[in-house]
């Protein structure tokens, strides 16, 4: 289903763990994991299918509070051992992770919070950042965000560019959503929140690069692309042989 988290200042979010289902749209037919974890002004939390909880992870220690929901591509790595070794790193703002995924990361003594999306975006980050009432809420669905602001009575407006997006399109480009006030983080981006200043920071650690060839015959063409379609095939067939053990 989906990850979750929140900064609220001056306590105005009222987040019913009753209602998490509903904010979801979590269907009843499932069996699922709940977890969170309320820390100050943090609220971090998951909603997961019970059958996937191997290939998540909701980690917590003295420093930090990690919640990855995706998958890791190399098969011969734990989810959880592969996570949290990566926050040995000297700067783990910068980590990367080989796998469909997104993140947060709650550093428990700064209070800062750092959201990331895999390489290509295959799966969303939204937030919603409110200076004002010093909220940060973030999402890995936007009606989890929709439905928690819309239960507190804090009301959203519609984005006629994200509509226009979505209608011409067929896919919301940039950071559009259905309303104005809530965001989707990019392809390859860290997000960084900084609780001192209530500002967001966001930095591409990823873009795909454009290298022209020209000097390329149609036969190799075909080729390379040949071997890069059964390198992809086979590389999904590892991970759902994975997921499916």
């Amino acid at each position: 289903i989906g990850l979750y988290g929140l900064y609220d200042q001056n306590n105005i979010l009222k987040l019913d763990i009753k209602k998490v289902d509903s904010f979801f749209n979590a269907r009843k037919d499932q069996n699922y994991i709940d977890d969170i974890f309320i820390d100050g002004y943090h609220t971090v939390g998951r909603k997961i299918i019970k059958r996937t909880a191997k290939e998540k992870v909701f980690f917590i220690n003295k420093q930090y509070v990690i919640n990855f929901d995706g998958y890791i591509f190399d098969k011969h790595c734990n989810a959880q051992d592969y996570v949290i070794n990566k926050i040995n790193d000297i700067d783990f703002s910068k980590i990367e992770y080989n796998g469909s995924y997104v993140s947060s990361i709650l550093d428990r003594k700064s209070g800062e919070v750092t959201l990331s999306t895999d390489h290509i975006g295959s799966k969303k980050m939204f937030y919603y950042l409110n200076k004002d009432l010093a909220i940060f809420v973030y999402s890995s669905s936007f009606d989890f965000i929709v439905n928690l602001l819309k239960d507190n009575d804090i009301n959203l407006s519609l984005s006629y560019d994200g509509v226009y997006s979505m209608v011409s399109s067929g896919f919301m480009l940039g950071d559009l959503t259905y309303a104005k006030e809530i965001k989707k983080l990019g392809q390859g981006e860290h997000l960084f929140f900084c609780p001192d200043s209530h500002s967001i920071e966001i930095q591409k650690y990823f873009k795909i690069k454009k290298n022209p060839c020209n000097n390329i015959t149609k036969e190799q063409i075909l080729e390379k692309y040949q071997f890069l379609l059964v390198q992809a095939v086979d590389r999904q067939f590892k991970i759902s042989s994975k997921i499916h053990k």
